[in-house]
């Protein structure tokens, strides 16, 4: 392996909202974010465990993969990478092939799992969340109060809360009972990606959901909300 690829460093996430945020918690560190913005290809967990194995495969060893929990548990989701890269290794690179707590190794290779998800957040809880992702975190942002207004505010020539609803509390509160009588209906809306595109339809929020990661991240800077676009507590980053 050439000097070059052992300094290198790099991120495997899931998609365009996933890479925002992991660029976000991985600030300073060195890290490229994959997939690219707007770069071909495909998108999801066996992609970004497809692109880790290839990484690993050349002996590098400063590695992140970047998973939502989706509805299982942080041992579902080891088991998941496991059976994934186990699928994709030769029979020689199975041999070598180790997935620990959050730790990764295949032949030289070497990688740290980070879990994506707030599955315990009593919040989104609340909102009848049970299928966890990165747009846990933003949901989260969005209780804030400070964070809230000041997103309002950047977007106000787009975003138009409800009136009487400016609070955070009010806000989430209206939605949550607005979501229970969609279910009631027989819509699923479960997983934090349909709860942000409610709220994103409900105040008029045009864009993608990763531009809403992006004014956020910056709107959120000197808030309590900023701490969610930190690296998370406990990760250690290889």
């Amino acid at each position: 392996m050439s000097v070059a690829a052992a300094q290198a460093a790099y991120a495997s996430t899931e998609g365009d909202v996933d890479r925002v945020v992991v660029e976000s918690w991985l600030r300073g560190t060195g890290y490229e974010v994959l997939p690219k913005r707007n770069a071909p290809g495909a998108r999801g967990k066996a992609a970004a465990v497809q692109t880790l194995h290839a990484l690993l495969t050349q002996g590098m060893t400063r590695l992140v993969l970047a998973l939502d929990l989706d509805e299982g548990s942080e041992g579902d989701l080891r088991d998941f990478v496991e059976k994934t890269l186990r699928s994709r290794c030769t029979s020689d690179e199975k041999t070598t092939l180790r997935v620990d707590t959050t730790d990764i190794g295949l032949l030289d290779g070497r990688a740290a799992l980070l879990p994506v998800g707030l599955p315990t957040d009593a919040r989104l809880g609340s909102l009848g969340v049970t299928h966890h992702s990165v747009e846990d975190y933003l949901i989260v942002a969005l209780h804030d109060d400070e964070c809230l207004s000041r997103f309002a505010t950047a977007e106000r020539k787009n975003v138009r809360v409800p009136s009487g609803l400016t609070a955070a509390k009010d806000l989430w509160n209206d939605i949550s009972n607005r979501l229970r009588d969609c279910r009631a209906r027989g819509f699923e809306l479960t997983s934090a990606k349909s709860v942000l595109q409610f709220f994103c339809a409900l105040v008029g929020f045009p864009a993608r959901a990763s531009t809403l990661a992006e004014r956020l991240i910056e709107v959120s800077a000197g808030t309590a909300a900023e701490a969610l676009f930190r690296l998370p507590s406990g990760f250690v980053v290889p």
